[in-house]
């Protein structure tokens, strides 16, 4: 998918500042409505929210997608 393709990319991209090398990383999360599923756009902030922190937390540059089963 293209948040893991976007990821990756990042990770591969050679950051340069004053000739010096810095590593790049991006923690991506992700929130999928299933077709019909009536959410605020409130909830669907939050969840993608809660999907970013469990990346961070689980070890960083990573994507996490969650859905309403597995918020």
């Amino acid at each position: 998918m293209a948040p893991e393709r976007l990821r990756i990319r990042v990770e591969k991209t050679e950051f340069k500042f004053e000739d010096m090398l810095i590593p790049v990383t991006i923690s991506i999360g992700m929130y999928f409505a299933d077709e019909g599923e009536k959410v605020s756009v409130d909830y669907l902030v939050q969840a993608a929210d809660a999907a970013l922190y469990e990346a961070k937390d689980s070890g960083r540059n990573k994507v996490i997608y969650t859905t309403a089963e597995t918020v």
